[in-house]
């Protein structure tokens, strides 16, 4: 059974470890971010079943993301969390297309609960997938279905890391991707240190060693991005 994932948009890091503890024994992976830019970044490239979304980020940006994701997406659940217990902030976060509405401060086994309820509801309603199954970038494709790397047409297997990192790049061309990026979106709660991305980055090279576009770039002190010559 695949995991839940479940990004949790909050800008009290000190409140990271506490969701993610209640989510353990459900076995939901909760990736987190720090505000609007993290935010974005994550759902233009990942996949999630829930949003929690804190509405005071720098202002009112919660709601800003929350308009973000109703554009991309009007099925995927998301639920406001927030200390405004005014009337009116609830409606204006209903008519934006919230699902639910928890007021701060919350009991965490009431989170879960919502939390499960509305991805069961979600998956009641759930179409089948609409995205394309392949990336297409030179002279290089990826099966998103197989999870597997096509080179000029001789098909590679690629392990589950080198595939999400190859994901990645193939998601963001020509966009330097830092480090701590590869770390919370692949390694997640896994042990990881920089030698570990390092090693996967000469794995994935080496893969790609027969073409010249697209390339790694190593970015110095950075990261890395995917080059991408059209």
């Amino acid at each position: 059974m695949t995991n839940n994932r479940i990004l949790l948009v909050e800008d009290q890091q000190d409140l990271w470890k506490m969701v993610k503890e209640s989510f353990q024994h459900l076995n939901y992976q909760i990736i987190a971010a720090a505000d609007k830019e993290q935010a974005l970044f994550y759902l233009k490239n990942q996949s999630f079943d829930l949003v929690l979304l804190d509405i005071m980020l720098d202002g009112d940006n919660g709601l800003e993301i929350l308009q973000f994701v109703r554009r991309q997406d009007q099925l995927i659940p998301i639920i406001m969390l927030s200390s405004l217990s005014d009337m009116a902030t609830r409606k204006k976060s209903f008519s934006m297309g919230a699902d639910d509405y928890l007021i701060k401060p919350y009991a965490q086994d009431e989170m879960v609960m919502r939390t499960k309820r509305a991805i069961e509801r979600r998956d009641k309603n759930q179409p089948q997938n609409k995205f394309k199954s392949m990336i297409y970038m030179g002279s290089i494709k990826l099966d998103l279905d197989e999870q597997i790397l096509f080179i000029k047409d001789t098909a590679i297997e690629l392990r589950s890391k080198l595939y999400h990192i190859l994901l990645l790049f193939m998601q963001n061309p020509n966009s330097i991707i830092k480090k701590h990026i590869f770390h919370n979106l692949i390694w997640q709660n896994e042990l990881y240190d920089e030698n570990s991305l390092t090693v996967h980055i000469h794995q994935l090279r080496k893969t790609l060693s027969s073409i010249e576009n697209p390339r790694i770039v190593t970015v110095p002190k950075l990261g890395y991005k995917l080059e991408y010559k059209e």
